[in-house]
């Protein structure tokens, strides 16, 4: 398995939309596209303004086609489309991660 660490820059504000879209779109959606969602954190420290999460996959080919299906579903389409200017994260990061060999297994 593969792990993808995602970053979020929030806009000042809007965290509470930013859990909005997720909780009622994006992780239905991950779902249904087999995207395993591992969890979802706010630094502790946090001024609203960062958002991380972390996604497994069994290997590359299936996160490759997972992102390629997310892109292209009617659900993200639609939501990209109701957002317009307005969605909740003005930059994100993205960071795949394998797994050493002396690493505990989830």
């Amino acid at each position: 398995m593969i792990y993808e660490y995602r970053y979020y820059n929030i806009k000042e504000g809007m965290i509470a939309d930013c859990h909005r879209v997720f909780q009622q779109t994006l992780i239905p959606l991950f779902n249904k596209l087999n995207i395993k969602t591992i969890a979802f954190w706010e630094p502790q420290d946090s001024d609203g303004r960062t958002f991380i999460y972390l996604l497994g996959f069994q290997d590359a080919a299936a996160r490759e086609k997972a992102w390629a299906d997310f892109a292209s579903s009617p659900e993200w389409k639609k939501t990209v489309a109701d957002l317009g200017d307005n969605a909740p994260w003005e930059s994100t990061q993205s960071t795949v991660l394998v797994p050493t060999s002396y690493s505990p297994q989830p």
